[in-house]
């Protein structure tokens, strides 16, 4: 398939074909298939080694002012290890923040993906709505986000090298982030 597709206003360079945008699109669709069923060990399967996944503290800040991120705060800052541990837990019983286990629906859309100077990694935008309830709860969370990853496509697939979430709300009203977003 040679098709191209404009991922922003045309600029020179910055093309990318439909098969890489479809693989990419289709990549975080199952991707939020996997966290939605809670099969988290297949997700981790798609996880780089070297993966930072991190959700920097926003900032509130005047209106029509640029979003502010300072340097070095996050609400969540993880590695792989971290990431396993955070999933083995929750086979242990003792993950209270998630008992009762959530249950989600991830809907994934206005995904924009940009080349990277390595022709098999591409920076993938995306906007995220997470509905998440509890089973005892009345209470049900909507969580909105904005995401970008690093994500590299190989033959044997693709894994996500870097994800940054950026939360829309300043003030995060949801009771915990148990979740992966």
């Amino acid at each position: 398939m040679n098709a191209v597709v404009e991922t922003r206003a045309p600029r020179a360079g910055q093309r990318i074909s439909a098969e890489v945008h479809t693989t990419l699109v289709q990549f975080l669709g199952y991707e939020a298939r996997l966290l939605d069923e809670g099969r988290f060990d297949e997700w981790l399967g798609l996880l780089d080694e070297g993966i930072v996944y991190e959700i920097p503290i926003r900032l509130a800040v005047t209106r029509h002012a640029p979003d502010q991120y300072p340097a070095g705060a996050y609400r969540l800052r993880d590695d792989l290890a971290m990431i396993r541990k955070r999933v083995e837990r929750t086979t242990t019983g003792e993950d209270w923040s998630e008992a009762p286990p959530s249950r989600t629906v991830r809907n994934v859309g206005s995904i924009d993906v940009e080349p990277t100077a390595q022709a098999d990694e591409f920076i993938v935008h995306s906007a995220v709505i997470v509905y998440r309830e509890r089973a005892v709860e009345q209470h049900w969370d909507l969580i909105p986000l904005r995401r970008t990853d690093r994500v590299r496509i190989a033959a044997e697939g693709c894994s996500l090298l870097t994800r940054r979430i950026f939360l829309a709300e300043t003030i995060v009203k949801t009771p915990n982030l148990g979740i992966f977003l």
